[in-house]
């Protein structure tokens, strides 16, 4: 019974990881779409060195967008002022926000624009209403001048929503968890739960962040049910050399 109910859990333990690694897929799938557009963004106003016109770069955008659905908007923001939004309809209270004013995401933002690197940002309430996350790439010129920045938001619900539909047809517990935060900061996504022990943490590959896939089990009827069997059958045996 010992030997049955470890290679069980054996199984079990090799399933949840393959599950995992599905769901991890589907995350990286979602968050990862927008760094090739913002890198074409980006290769777009440094060829233009930073002077660019709406006419010509909108319906452009407007393609881009419709094409991911869990992108909520793409905004150029030169000199930290949200400048050009796409979609522009929904997102109007967006326009013109100036980043330094803005003491929520501004802590962020800077120290996007000091490491020079794209970093993967929230999630955190969007000014225009809803829950985002946002790829932000500083931009600089040939001369190395500063010029703004380029950020594709997310729809963060609908990013995790792909991945909680997913683990529920595999029946995987699971959360998202920012290890930059850890211990102290509740999940990005799910919860961990005392009861449940883990059984696989897997890295998931997102620009400028440390976040990870915690995979868990719980207890089931069927392991109670051998411990049972097996404590019932040692009473016996002490009983019978009794």
């Amino acid at each position: 019974l010992f030997e049955e109910h470890s290679r069980q859990e054996s199984l079990d333990r090799q399933k949840i990881i393959s599950h995992a690694g599905e769901v991890r897929a589907i995350l990286e799938s979602e968050l990862n779409a927008t760094i090739h557009l913002a890198s074409g963004l980006v290769a777009f106003i440094q060829v233009k060195k930073g002077d660019y016109k709406l006419a010509e770069i909108e319906p452009w955008l407007i393609s881009l967008q419709k094409q991911e659905s869990s992108i909520r908007n793409i905004t150029l923001a030169p000199d930290n002022r949200i400048q050009t939004i796409v979609p522009r309809l929904g997102n109007e209270s967006a326009l013109g926000m100036y980043f330094p004013e803005n003491k929520d995401q501004w802590p962020a933002v800077e120290r996007v624009i000091s490491s020079q690197r794209p970093v993967l940002a929230g999630p955190f309430e969007l000014k225009q209403g809803g829950i985002g996350l946002a790829y932000r790439v500083p931009v600089f010129l040939e001369n190395g001048k500063y010029w703004g920045l380029v950020s594709t938001v997310l729809d963060a619900e609908l990013v995790f929503a792909k991945a909680k539909r997913r683990g529920e047809e595999l029946q995987l517990r699971f959360a998202i968890i920012d290890l930059d935060l850890a211990p102290n900061a509740k999940p990005l996504y799910g919860k961990i739960d005392t009861q449940h022990s883990i059984v696989s943490r897997l890295k998931v590959n997102a620009p400028g962040r440390r976040i990870e896939i915690q995979a868990m089990t719980a207890p089931t009827d069927q392991n109670q049910i051998f411990t049972h069997i097996q404590r019932l059958a040692g009473w016996l045996v002490a009983l019978i050399l009794s």
